[in-house]
């Protein structure tokens, strides 16, 4: 979770505290909070489920006062809380590609660079499997 702290890193949905890393034009890093966690639940009264609630919509907050309060860089510290891992757009093939792209209502002339592109293709994907397979 070390990620969370690169200065590069990039809010790409602050409303569920969900952070992107480019890790090359074609790779990113991506995470977010795994909210099917015991302790993030929504029932739970953990800490954890308290720091997520006070903290959801404001990324840059989480990674200051990790610096300051020790329960919130225990949560972020903590890799069981969260669902993360790279995603390459060289492992989605064409058609899972398009599929998400549909899916999210996209089209190719939406942005301009293939890095922007790609990038926004990995988060679709990650997204579309986080629990499955980044938790």
């Amino acid at each position: 979770m070390k990620n969370l702290l690169n200065p590069n890193i990039e809010f790409t949905d602050p409303d569920t505290l969900q952070f992107c890393l480019p890790l090359s034009d074609k790779e990113f890093w991506y995470c977010e909070p795994n909210c099917c966690h015991d302790e993030l639940l929504p029932e739970s009264d953990s800490t954890e489920r308290i720091i997520y609630d006070m903290l959801c919509g404001y990324p840059e907050d989480l990674i200051r006062l990790s610096s300051v309060v020790s329960e919130v860089k225990e949560f972020i510290s903590n890799g069981r809380l969260w669902c993360s891992g790279d995603i390459s757009i060289d492992d989605i093939d064409e058609e899972e590609r398009l599929e998400l792209m549909q899916a999210y209502g996209y089209s190719r002339d939406s942005l301009g660079s293939d890095a922007e592109w790609n990038q926004l293709i990995c988060e679709s994907y990650f997204e579309t499997y986080c629990i499955t397979d980044f938790s």
